[in-house]
């Protein structure tokens, strides 16, 4: 399996991706928005947030110190209702990006794992656009569905061991981007989480 030398800290965040994440932060910690984006070194914009453009806003470093501060400053429960909103904002708002679903209608129907991998393919390259995320992907062994593997993953990257996959953030953006995108509800679920395993990938399904 191929490896890759940028960490997830150094990851270069866009505007559109950094814009996105601070309307679902704001929602969720309220009062707290303005001191928490202090802490993290991004009182910039603490009244308004990056344009939605391509351009490098801040490193992977800056989401994971904030990652960090939300949790310490909310409730586990309210944390996990915040990775969870903030990812069907990010798969809602992915939904809409131009050109995306122009190019996903032409691949045609999408009645086999092979023809959703070629739409997944589509969405990856924009991720990847947006903030250079590593993700690998693949068919299950036995062809029952799509396997994403994320290498260095952000969302759980420094964080404590924990005793269940924390990345719903991941999870809830492909339940609603490929709901918006297909009209179609699929099974997703992350199988495996460094979190958990200690491990530096993190694993998603998709059925």
């Amino acid at each position: 399996m191929t490896r890759y030398i940028m960490s997830a800290s150094d990851y270069n965040v866009t505007n559109v991706f950094l814009r996105g994440y601070l309307a679902g932060m704001r929602h969720v910690t309220g009062g707290q928005y303005s001191r928490l984006l202090e802490s993290g070194g991004l009182s910039q914009w603490s009244q308004s947030y990056p344009p939605a453009n391509l351009e490098v806003a801040v490193k992977g470093s800056h989401l994971v110190r904030l990652n960090t501060l939300i949790e310490e400053a909310i409730s586990p429960d309210l944390f996990s209702l915040f990775l969870r909103n903030l990812g069907r904002e990010f798969g809602r708002t992915t939904a809409g990006f131009p050109g995306l679903k122009a190019s996903v209608d032409e691949l045609g129907p999408v009645k086999t794992y092979p023809a959703l991998l070629e739409v997944i393919k589509l969405i990856v390259q924009l991720n990847h656009q947006s903030i250079e995320e590593h993700i690998e992907l693949a068919l299950t062994p036995a062809a029952d569905g799509l396997l994403l593997i994320y290498h260095d993953c952000l969302w759980c990257s420094d964080h404590s061991p924990s005793q269940q996959p924390i990345c719903l953030i991941i999870v809830s953006f492909y339940k609603e981007l490929l709901y918006g995108l297909l009209r179609h509800r699929y099974n997703i679920e992350e199988t495996s989480c460094r979190a958990v395993t200690g491990q530096g990938d993190c694993h998603i399904l998709i059925q």
